[in-house]
């Protein structure tokens, strides 16, 4: 009697570790699944900003950055460097790369909010510098320089631009 009770009571917690597991395994997959989900809404929404800064940009540069399309991984873009997970767009390295003259600043580069790093210096883009960029928090290098861009409309604040090393000549 005593050996069928321990049997029983064995079995019992057998199935109750196999519930539990299996009850914690569901759980973790549904976060797993809730923050890649997350992620890669995010990654998709920074290739939609990056995409529509190159439409803004004249047809010879959107042909410099022909793999910066619909079927490439945005990591993968020229000139893009993302976080080592590849979850966010970190660095935008295109000193020099555009071709000079014509195009403008996107307000979509605003959208890049996990961005460090923004280089377009020596492209001689023209307008205002979109007003967004003063809200890109992690960014903490900007060059802009030898461009011929004109402050914010509107201006933000009086250190719209908190982290730069522009020297593009800024006039009003």
């Amino acid at each position: 009697m005593r050996v069928k009770h321990t049997s029983l009571l064995l079995l019992f917690l057998i199935i109750l570790l196999h519930h539990h597991h299996n009850t914690l395994f569901a759980a973790a997959a549904k976060n797993h699944f809730l923050l890649d989900h997350g992620h890669r809404r995010s990654i998709f929404q920074e290739k939609s900003s990056l995409l529509s800064f190159k439409s803004s940009l004249p047809l010879q540069s959107q042909s410099l950055l022909s793999n910066w399309n619909v079927s490439t991984l945005v990591c993968d873009f020229v000139g893009v460097v993302c976080d080592r997970w590849r979850l966010h767009v970190v660095r935008l390295q295109l000193g020099g790369l555009l071709v000079p003259g014509g195009g403008c600043l996107s307000p979509s580069l605003a959208n890049l909010t996990a961005l460090r790093e923004l280089n377009l210096s020596d492209n001689l883009l023209t307008g205002p510098i979109p007003a967004g960029l003063s809200n890109l928090t992690a960014l903490n290098k900007l060059d802009l320089s030898d461009n011929l861009l004109t402050a914010p409309s509107p201006p933000s604040s009086p250190t719209s631009l908190h982290s730069t090393s522009s020297t593009s000549p800024i006039t009003s």
